[in-house]
């Protein structure tokens, strides 16, 4: 099993979920995004760009990198800072990887993957989370896979997620608990946390442990903070997504420092932000 990739403690609690199965245990995702696995994973800090971290990078047996990010919005910069990774990774490794950007929002997917200059050109590769099999992840993937398939395609929910937690229930009790708390923040991004939680229920190994006096409530714990993380990143990017088309349609396209500034809040912040929007006279007096 691949070791984890080091992650910088500030990333998306759900982004750091994603990277540690995908190095862990979801082979079979991997293989949808390179006809190569990755021999080793590069922890690499771009300094350059604004402290910006890779999501994965990978290295083939053969020599090829393999870069993957996750977006859970439609974001308007997307092609030009898959453009920056690109020419930061080519200096700092001496090749150019091979990128793939997966798509893990709600809403449909609309992000430019394609630029094309008089002598210049530049794609990346792009994936809908939910045009993967999700049902193939969990009958033929590893345990990672079939936890990735809650954000992928499911011909029945219920019936895949009773899959998934039958799954997990026979891991060992310290991976079980970890798997269990990813699942129910991820299952927050397809609005699945309540199926999940009552599938938890019905599992007797699980329930077992929520009964005992020791492990029982740290362990609802850790999935009652699962759930209300995956339900707050919903929030929070309901709210993003909103504000950021009223301030379009007040100020026009934002500025690289305003979309980052609006990125890095939380659900609350942009809440606020948005009723405060009328009185503000420009961008920098509603973002100081």
């Amino acid at each position: 099993m691949l070791e984890p990739l080091q992650v910088c403690a500030s990333m998306q609690r759900f982004d750091i979920s994603l990277k540690a199965l995908i190095v862990g245990s979801a082979e079979l995702f991997l293989s949808h995004m390179s006809a190569e696995q990755p021999a080793r994973w590069i922890d690499i800090q771009l300094l350059n760009m604004e402290s910006r971290q890779v999501d994965l990078l990978g290295e083939t047996p053969s020599g090829e990198l393999i870069q993957i990010e996750f977006q859970s919005s439609n974001d308007t910069e997307m092609l030009r800072r898959m453009a920056e990774y690109s020419w930061a990774i080519y200096r700092r490794e001496g090749r150019f990887p091979r990128q793939t950007v997966v798509y893990i929002g709600k809403e449909p997917m609309k992000i430019n993957f394609e630029i094309e200059g008089p002598d210049q050109w530049f794609r990346y590769g792009l994936v809908d989370m939910r045009d993967l099999d999700g049902d193939e992840l969990i009958e033929k993937g590893g345990t990672g896979d079939s936890i990735l398939a809650v954000l992928a395609r499911l011909r029945d929910n219920r019936a895949a997620v009773r899959k998934i937690v039958e799954r997990i229930a026979a891991l060992d009790p310290q991976p079980r608990e970890e798997a269990l708390r990813i699942l129910t923040v991820l299952s927050g991004l397809r609005k699945l946390e309540n199926v999940v939680t009552e599938e938890i229920a019905r599992m007797p190994l699980i329930i077992d442990i929520m009964q005992n006096e020791i492990l029982g409530p740290e362990f609802r714990r850790g999935l009652e903070q699962g759930i209300e993380e995956g339900r707050e990143e919903g929030r929070r990017e309901g709210e993003l997504a909103i504000l950021t088309r009223l301030l379009e349609k007040r100020f026009g396209p934002l500025p690289v420092w305003a979309q980052q500034s609006l990125a890095a809040r939380s659900a609350g912040q942009l809440e606020e932000l948005t009723l405060a929007m009328d009185d503000a006279a420009s961008l920098k007096d509603l973002l100081k």
